[in-house]
């Protein structure tokens, strides 16, 4: 096993512990960075292709004109898969700018947000802009607020898609999303604010571990144009 393995190990197991504050997960990621691309193909990473083939699923035609808004979006790694299959008014919301540094070298996406989503609140997108809404790894370490849900469903277009890619084992280790997580995601399709279309298992997420991928169709079921 290299030293870089053991490196990458490393920054993906803090990523699992759950960092106390936010400023400790940025951090981190200031650290991470520059590695951060070549660690993951080291922990032969497929969640980034998984989840834009999942998405790329509910449009077969047209991808050109779908707009898409990459959650977490660090340096880039769905927004590149996206891209490969046709998906090209991709923006992003990222907080750290290290990460943003890199993604932007790779001419992925047509906007930047500078910003976390808020526990309490809002970002500075408007209400029903996206066709759709994809996080993947956001909620690994508990990066994301249980606030993220519902922000990204009020960003989402009626009749648009949320898509989550995560290690599930997050929903019960996490302590800000134990009980609560899982529970929301239901009783948000129980008020008919969002239906579950899509869930996927897949063995090779990173590193060897488990990977769940969830899609949600906002309601009611009417796509506008960007």
């Amino acid at each position: 096993m290299s030293d870089q393995y053991e490196k990458a190990m490393k920054y993906y197991s803090w990523c699992l512990s759950c960092p106390s504050t936010h400023s400790e997960n940025q951090q981190m990621y200031d650290e991470w960075a520059e590695t951060y691309d070549k660690d993951h193909k080291l922990l032969d990473c497929n969640g980034p292709q998984y989840l834009a083939n999942a998405v790329a699923d509910f449009f077969p035609q047209h991808r050109q004109d779908i707009c898409i808004l990459d959650v977490a979006a660090g340096t880039g790694l769905v927004g590149e898969e996206l891209q490969k299959l046709g998906f090209c008014n991709i923006e992003s919301l990222e907080p750290n700018k290290n990460m943003i540094a890199i993604a932007k070298k790779k001419n992925v996406y047509r906007k930047y947000f500078e910003e976390n989503i808020p526990e309490t609140g809002s970002t500075n997108i408007g209400k029903d802009v996206y066709d759709v809404v994809v996080c993947r790894g956001g909620f690994g370490g508990g990066c994301l607020p249980i606030n993220s849900l519902s922000e990204m469903l009020r960003v989402t277009k009626p009749g648009g898609y949320v898509a989550i890619n995560t290690n599930p084992k997050t929903f019960d280790v996490v302590p800000m999303y134990a009980n609560i997580f899982v529970p929301l995601m239901k009783n948000l399709e129980e008020l008919g604010q969002w239906k579950k279309v899509k869930e996927e298992h897949h063995n090779n997420y990173i590193a060897g571990t488990t990977g769940i991928i969830l899609v949600f169709q906002k309601t009611p079921q009417h796509i506008r144009n960007c």
